[in-house]
Parts: structure tokens; C-alpha cells; sequence
């Protein structure tokens, strides 16, 4: 294996989009939404994750217990180390960020493939909807050389999507910096080293963490303070960043990406190798908690879709 072909494998493997906090904070912000204006919908889809837990020995499923809704928002992470690697590099879209020369014929950066993290959430938009053609699709193909029966499938993939929807809002997974610096990108922030702090070495890391906010990682299952903790953190989070309707209405999960491309001058507001100032991480720690509402509002949504009264096919995007 070449070097330059390891190094990708490394950071596609090993790179996470937002800690185990971020994405369980996402997780129950949508959960608590879905108890308040749902609860069918919830039910249905607890039920669902349950299907693989009683079905399979992956090692992460001994991670949920009360509340698998949210506790198994790590779960894509987990399995990454536990042979299920196949799915890596689906928690990312790298969208070219021109922060200097806007003609991006003059860099040699290399496309993504098919299937980054905006088309597998609407290949499983598809096949958790029930629609025509899910099972030609990639992610239907893949998965079911993974599981047991399409049951066990479409629970796994409901795991997939409560975390991939974090990953989605994630703006390090989501971009990649080029310039006269970073000719090939800086592979989601990844290249751009700062001073450790916190476990904190670069952009990506710190972004993770929701901008030094929530980082580390979280035991599981929760125990009943870590589950009371988590609601304040949703309630607040919530409260600070409403979502409208026409903003979790969207089209295409590569908008919800898109928004990120809007606010990347202040994601790259800081120096190489130089601590991010004060003003860095207040500015950015608000648009990181704006992301994880945006995202646990718009998971919320698509939950209620696939798991309507009617259990008519019904696409989250149209």
C-alpha cells in the first residue's frame, strides 16, 4: 500500500464528524421533538432499532439500552473498528471552499465518489420510505452483505441515518479548504494544525467537539443523570436556535451542506498552528450549536415521515 493511498484510508477511518457529543446532543434534540409532537413516530422507530439489537454481536449495540434513539447517534463511528468499515467515507462531502482563486481548474483537487454522505441520506430516505428502487441502490447493496435480513438492513441504516444527518451539518465534513496552502484541499479541516487543547489538534478536531464545547467522549449506556444532562443541553440548544419550517424543508440534503460553504469565511477566520482567539470560539461555537439544532429538527422530520400512521411510501425529499 502506498503512502499517500494509507493516509487517505487513515483519515477516512478515524475522522468523525462531531465527538459522541455532538452527535448524541443532535440525536436528542430530535428525540425530544419527536416525544413532544410525535410519539408514535419515536415508538416506531425504537422499535425498528430493536429488530438489530435482538438480531446481531456487533460490539456497538451493547452500547444502548433505555434510550437507543439517542444512544446509538455513535453508532457509524463505533462500527468503524469493529469491521464495518465499508461505510467510512460516507459521512462526508468535500465541496471545494475557494477562499483565494476562484477558478477551480487551477488546483488538482480530486472529486469525490458517488457515495459521500449527502447521497446515502437519500438512498436511505428511499429505502426506509419503502420506495420504488430502493434495493438497486448502493447503500441497499452494500449494507445487506453486512446483515442478516432486509429487516435487520433497514435497522442498521436507521442508525446510519441519525448519525449521517449530524455529519451532514457538520461543516468540516462537509468542505475542503483550496488555496496557494492546500492545492489538493485540506481534507475537511484536517490539514489546518492548531496547539492541542483538549485533545483538540486541528480544525476538524475542534469542530468535533462543538468548538471546545462538548468534547471527549461519552460512556454508554447513559445513566440517568447523563440522560437529564443531555436534555438541558437539547433545551438549550433548541431555544437558542429555532428552526423554521421552510428550513428544515429542504430539497436536497446537499443544501444542508451547502449551508456550511455560507459560513466557512468564519470557519476559517483563525492563523495555522496559532491558538484560536477568544472571538473565534464564542463566533463559531454559535454557529455549531445552530448546526446540531438544525440537524436534530431536520432528523425529527424525516422520522415523522417514514413513520406515519398511514405507512404510505413517502419520500423526505421530494
Amino acid at each position: 500500500m502506498n503512502k499517500q493511498f494509507a493516509s487517505i484510508v487513515l483519515l477516512a477511518t478515524t475522522a468523525q464528524a462531531w465527538w459522541d457529543k455532538g452527535h448524541i446532543i443532535t440525536a436528542r434534540v430530535a428525540y425530544d421533538i419527536l416525544e413532544a409532537e410525535a410519539p408514535a413516530a419515536l415508538e416506531g422507530a425504537n422499535t425498528l432499532l430493536e429488530v438489530l439489537a435482538n438480531d446481531s454481536d456487533i460490539k456497538a449495540l451493547h452500547d444502548e439500552n433505555k434510550y437507543p434513539f439517542v444512544e446509538c447517534a455513535p453508532f457509524a463511528d463505533a462500527i468503524k473498528g469493529q469491521g464495518l468499515a465499508f461505510q467510512a467515507n460516507w459521512h462526508f462531502v468535500d465541496t471545494p471552499y475557494l477562499d483565494e482563486d476562484q477558478d477551480i481548474s487551477h488546483y488538482n483537487v480530486k472529486e469525490d465518489g458517488y457515495m459521500n454522505v449527502t447521497n446515502v441520506i437519500k438512498e436511505i430516505d428511499m429505502w426506509l420510505s419503502g420506495a420504488s428502487g430502493y434495493e438497486k441502490t448502493q447503500t441497499h447493496e452494500l449494507v445487506m452483505q453486512h446483515v442478516k435480513s432486509e429487516d435487520d438492513g433497514k435497522s442498521f441504516v436507521l442508525r446510519l441515518l441519525i448519525h449521517l444527518v449530524g455529519d451532514a451539518h457538520q461543516p468540516c465534513h462537509s468542505m475542503t479548504r483550496v488555496d496557494s496552502k492546500f492545492p489538493k484541499g485540506d481534507r475537511g479541516c484536517n490539514f489546518d494544525r492548531l496547539p492541542n487543547k483538549e485533545g483538540a489538534s486541528n480544525l476538524h478536531a475542534v469542530w468535533d467537539s462543538v468548538v471546545y464545547e462538548e468534547g471527549g467522549r461519552q460512556k454508554l449506556p447513559f445513566t440517568e443523570d447523563d440522560w437529564s444532562n443531555y436534555g438541558s443541553i437539547s433545551k438549550e440548544f433548541s431555544s437558542k436556535h429555532p428552526v423554521s419550517e421552510s428550513d428544515y424543508k429542504t430539497a436536497d440534503p446537499q443544501a444542508w451542506a451547502d449551508e456550511n460553504i455560507a459560513i466557512a469565511a468564519d470557519i476559517y477566520d483563525f492563523t495555522l498552528n496559532e491558538p484560536l482567539t477568544d472571538e473565534y470560539i464564542q463566533k463559531n461555537r454559535e454557529h455549531a450549536e445552530k448546526r446540531i439544532s438544525f440537524a436534530g429538527r431536520r432528523l425529527a422530520e424525516m422520522i415523522k415521515t417514514y413513520f406515519n400512521s398511514s405507512n404510505a411510501e413517502t419520500l423526505f425529499f421530494q
